[in-house]
């Protein structure tokens, strides 16, 4: 287990919900990736640890919807992130890469669509137009 770094932390306390959400999309790719590296290296148990640490990022997500503000947007988003759960398992139990493959796409594209969120919340807190 690695020690915790205090300016990651620092920056996690402070970050606003958009930025949260960024930063967990952030380290679900990031998981992704090194699974992917280790998959094809047959490092599996390096490739298991990833996609475990992917999954709870997952599941994290999920728990964050709130159907409540927006019902179709949350049963949407809560399918997919069912469906990459899936897939991490997948990739987990069947130690291949196309699974992830499937997903990542998906994935990178919510991501940057909730960082250009982000920017315009900001844009709009600081009183600012967003490109």
């Amino acid at each position: 287990m690695s020690t915790p770094n205090p300016y990651k932390q620092a920056s996690v306390n402070t970050a606003t919900p958009e930025r949260l959400l960024v930063m967990l999309y952030d380290g679900l790719l990031r998981f992704m990736s090194e699974a992917g590296l280790a998959l094809k290296d047959r490092q599996y148990e390096q490739a298991h640890r990833a996609l475990i640490r992917a999954q709870e990022i997952v599941l994290e997500l999920r728990s964050t919807l709130k159907r409540e503000i927006a019902p179709e947007l949350a049963d949407s988003l809560h399918s997919l992130y069912t469906f990459f759960y899936e897939k991490l398992i997948e990739a987990n139990r069947t130690k291949t890469l196309q699974p992830l493959a499937e997903i990542t796409g998906m994935v990178t594209e919510l991501r940057n669509s909730f960082q250009q969120a982000e920017q315009k919340v900001l844009a709009a807190k600081e009183g600012r137009e967003c490109v």
